[in-house]
């Protein structure tokens, strides 16, 4: 960035004053020092460039580098998205992609782009810039390549990364896996805290870790492209797994019981919450092509599918939210559009999950319909910190899942083929969960201790509670051992 150059654009957009002698002395007056092997190396006198990392530094490269945008947008070379709309160029800082349906237009283009370069003192680098053919015919063929850069021809790329979106002519799959393969690595960072499958660190916290730390970089970029409903689905099954290991639970069980359990809503619904997000973005932007572009394929083009548009609109019916064209014509509020799709969406999941739990005999003593989505089960959080009180919540969610290794359950696979009680004082009794905590007598012992320790409640209303449970029937009794809340 030529420092006077910024000035004079900053200024042709309205800054004046004091503001524009502070950001040009501060940008003319920078000092660098680095640090190697604990020795100060400097001072780096920077003559030219913005803050690396600085807050305002995106933007101010925005006004830099907007006039090439402009150029290349009035030039009409770009695709024609119909409508009147024409877009050649598209650009986040000094990530710019130019776009054209001819490779002559796009050479074109370029030229536009170099006369900008050599204009604002801009070095382009032919390593760094990538050729990318998207076609839904795939036999078309080019003869001609005529796209050079400082004398060096640009070969055509499998794949090319702009504003952090992998784009493939193979369609969504390589961002995808990009965005899984980041996401282990940004989970693996945090694994030191306790929260891996062998540690004994809260699952409470391990899921707020992940939602803080992981699920921004799993998500990141997704929401702008057009899934189909198997790739959707990979990475809905990506983050079910996930949250099923930072519970510590057996694989296979129900995904109800994960999420709430874990009180989060599914991959599926958080790639909704952000394309409705984006959408909303839109709504408030009337002056942005895109904003045009909505209205034209929601009112021209009613049945497309692989239209981002038209999932959006999909999102919308499916959970009962205002249609988009109304949303485009009288948009909501951030705020208000925002509780709204979150209390809609959260509704619906609520309800598919607890009618799914009500299905399987194995959740027979989990209760969906006292818990949210919102919040974890108050089982993980009413651990805290400590590991001996973790271990113990992780048996009991595996005991309330309905996958805890008896041995009833465990002969699917294991040589006491009838999963009989093993102890000395059963004979070819089935070992249940109902087994363990109210018939088995080797375990008597245990439970008298444990009614011992209930009756020493000295809060009345508890200790009242305490005795029907335990003079009322069996099903009681068990209801409040694995899940008293």
């Amino acid at each position: 960035v030529v420092i006077e150059f910024l000035i004079r654009n900053l200024y042709l957009a309205g800054m004046t004053g004091n503001s524009l002698h502070y950001l040009n002395n501060r940008l003319k007056n920078r000092i660098t020092f680095c640090e190697w092997d604990k020795k100060i190396l400097g001072p780096i006198f920077d003559e030219y460039g913005l803050e690396q990392g600085g807050v305002p530094s995106s933007d101010l490269y925005k006004m830099y580098n907007n006039a090439l945008l402009k150029i290349v947008q009035q030039s009409g070379q770009g695709v024609d998205l119909g409508n009147g709309i024409v877009i050649s160029g598209v650009g986040q800082a000094d990530d710019v992609g130019l776009l054209s349906n001819d490779i002559h237009c796009l050479l074109n283009i370029l030229h536009l782009t170099m006369n900008y370069c050599q204009q604002y003192h801009v070095d382009l680098c032919a390593d760094k810039t990538k050729l990318l053919m998207i076609n839904k015919a795939s036999n078309t063929i080019i003869h001609y390549n005529p796209i050079t850069l400082n004398g060096q021809q640009i070969p055509f790329a499998k794949q090319a990364e702009h504003v952090g979106v992998i784009r493939s002519p193979d369609g969504n799959l390589p961002q995808l896996l990009g965005r899984i393969l980041a996401h282990k690595k940004a989970k693996g960072a945090i694994l030191s805290s306790g929260i891996a499958r062998r540690h004994r660190g809260n699952q409470a916290a391990a899921v707020r870790l992940e939602t803080i730390y992981g699920v921004p970089v799993l998500l990141s970029g997704v929401s702008s492209l057009v899934l189909s409903s198997w790739e959707i689905n990979i990475i809905d099954h990506h983050y079910g797994e996930t949250l099923n290991n930072l519970l510590k639970l057996y694989p296979g069980t129900p995904h109800a019981f994960i999420f709430f359990m874990s009180g989060s809503l599914p991959g599926k619904a958080l790639l909704h919450q952000r394309q409705l997000s984006l959408f909303s973005m839109i709504c408030h932007l009337p002056d942005d092509p895109l904003h045009a572009r909505a209205k034209y394929l929601l009112t021209c083009l009613s049945s497309a599918k692989k239209i981002w548009f038209s999932q959006v609109r999909d999102i919308c019916l499916f959970y009962g939210l205002p249609h988009p064209l109304d949303l485009l014509n009288s948009p909501l509020s951030k705020e208000s559009f925002k509780k709204l799709s979150k209390s809609l969406i959260l509704d619906y999941w609520e309800t598919k999950f607890r009618g799914d739990a009500s299905g399987l005999d194995s959740l027979l003593y989990f209760k969906p319909e006292y818990h949210s989505l919102s919040k974890p089960h108050p089982l993980l959080w009413t651990a805290g910190p400590n590991p001996y009180e973790v271990s113990k919540a992780v048996i009991q969610c595996k005991m309330l899942s309905g996958r805890y290794r008896t041995e009833l359950l465990a002969s699917h696979w294991s040589q006491n083929k009838f999963g009989y009680c093993l102890t000395s004082t059963c004979e070819s009794v089935p070992e249940t969960l109902e087994h363990i905590f109210l018939w088995c007598p080797s375990y008597q012992p245990v439970r008298e201790k444990l009614r011992n320790l209930w009756m020493r409640c000295s809060h009345t209303t508890i200790s009242q509670l305490l005795k029907s449970i335990l003079i009322g029937p069996s099903v009681s009794l068990m209801q409040f051992i694995l899940d008293p809340s």
